[in-house]
């Protein structure tokens, strides 16, 4: 059984990672993408990241964070919370 939920759970990380790739062009640049690759900042997924609650207590101790969500509505929220307290966060929202 546990390797049932392994499976699952690598499953949905694809494929928020892919969606975040259709829906998100901020989080994907190849820039972007290799100026944090570089820096060393650790690399944190908030799947179901809601608000960004979460999402922004990590990313002010030093984490790179993409938060993932279904919700139109929390993604948005999210980004405005986090732009209006300066925090480097990329969200994205994935499909229905």
């Amino acid at each position: 059984m546990r390797k049932f939920y392994t499976v699952l759970y690598l499953a949905i990380i694809l494929s928020c990672m892919a969606a975040c790739g259709k829906n998100d062009t901020q989080a994907q640049t190849p820039d972007r993408q290799a100026e944090h690759s570089t820096i060393g900042y650790p690399l944190l997924f908030d799947i179901g990241c809601g608000p960004g609650i979460y999402a922004e207590k990590f990313a002010r101790q030093g984490y790179y964070v993409t938060g993932i969500d279904f919700s139109k509505r929390s993604i948005d929220y999210a980004k405005n919370s986090a732009l209006k307290q300066g925090l480097d966060i990329s969200y994205c929202r994935t499909a229905n």
